[in-house]
């Protein structure tokens, strides 16, 4: 690919001075362009070699030069130096067409048309517009580049999520297994029902949570779910309540966000063979603004190991998802204060969040 582009180069360079050896075939006045293979030897040596000095002070500018400017931001220096090269230029012109040419071609009388002043308006000329089209080339090459690791790391972005999400699923699905193994080997008479609402919970996992993002309705129902889903586990046990407020008709929202908070806290906060635990969640929805907020109270057994448990691996996820998809736009707290723990999540809305079928 770079070989390419250098190969493309060159033929653009090529081409422009071609276009400039043409142009100075008519300035000097020399016959149509449509009998150029009758142009005297004499013509084509003087376009060829007053290009001398213009090749190579343009080169000069383009290796010594533009690094000022690009690079070092001399902008004074930078200017010294073109006003420098063009009087170099002019200088070198002269002195080739008045001392040299006549060693060159013997018996052809070859002069410049030009005197030093203009030598070194031409030269000038040509610095000035080299460098223009240099810093074009550049601003254009970095938008480029710009662009290009843009969608690297959006496409970074994307395989990232998707191995998060691959992460997750098994995650939730081992848990709730787990469960059941429980309550199957109590010979639970819920557990045909439960093993159903995973059904359901895992066909939604499957079909509707492969785009970047789901309604909040449709998501908000897949928690109710899981929730009804535990709440046969747990029996009667336990206090499970779950309340949305506002209005989720057009909201939208990353998928699987909400869950790992709430299973953190079926997994800590009740326990099917334990009185009087409870688990509470509030999700309050506004035009741009989502907080979900999870209460559970601790089980003995968990109030030494829930330092270690509650950073395993569904609260890790969820804070590098957020990360990825709310960056500067999420807040995640989780506290733990006498016999209860409470976790909460605001999200900021973005235009994107909201749905387009109103």
């Amino acid at each position: 690919m770079i070989m390419q582009k250098r190969k493309h180069t060159w033929i653009w360079h090529l081409l422009l001075w071609l276009v400039s050896m043409v142009i100075f075939f008519q300035i000097t006045k020399s016959p149509s362009l449509t009998n150029i293979l009758l142009y005297p030897l004499a013509d084509f040596y003087y376009v060829l070699s007053f290009h001398l000095t213009l090749i190579a002070v343009v080169y000069l500018c383009r290796s010594c030069l533009m690094p000022l400017l690009s690079q070092k931001r001399q902008y004074a220096l930078f200017v010294l130096g073109l006003l420098g090269l063009a009087s170099i230029g002019a200088l070198a012109n002269e002195f080739y067409f008045n001392h040299i040419t006549d060693y060159i071609l013997e018996g052809v009388y070859v002069i410049s048309y030009y005197d030093f002043e203009e030598l070194f308006v031409i030269h000038l000329v040509y610095l000035v517009l080299t460098a223009l089209l240099t810093m074009s080339s550049s601003y254009f090459e970095a938008i480029q580049a710009s662009q290009q690791l843009a969608l690297i790391e959006q496409q970074k972005t994307a395989v990232e999520l998707k191995a998060l999400k691959a992460q997750l699923d098994p995650h939730l699905l081992f848990n709730t297994l787990n469960n059941i193994y429980g309550m199957s080997l109590k010979r639970d008479p819920n557990t045909p029902e439960v093993i159903l609402k995973l059904s359901n919970t895992m066909r939604y996992l499957l079909y509707e949570t492969n785009q970047s993002q789901v309604l909040l309705a449709q998501e908000i129902e897949m928690l109710r779910e899981y929730i009804d889903l535990q709440r046969l586990r747990i029996g009667v046990n336990s206090q499970v309540s779950l309340e949305v407020v506002g209005e989720v008709s057009e909201q939208k929202i990353a998928p699987l966000l909400l869950l790992p908070l709430i299973e953190n806290a079926f997994k800590h906060g009740v326990k099917a063979d334990v009185q009087g635990t409870f688990v509470t969640i509030t999700i309050k929805v506004s035009k741009n603004r989502l907080d979900l907020t999870v209460i559970n109270n601790l089980v003995a057994s968990d109030k030494v190991s829930l330092d270690k448990t509650t950073g395993g691996l569904g609260l890790s996820n969820l804070e590098k998802r957020l990360a990825l998809l709310y960056p500067e736009a999420h807040t995640l707290s989780h506290i733990q204060k006498d016999n209860q723990y409470l976790a909460t999540l605001s999200l900021k809305l973005t235009q994107d969040d909201l749905s387009d079928s109103r």
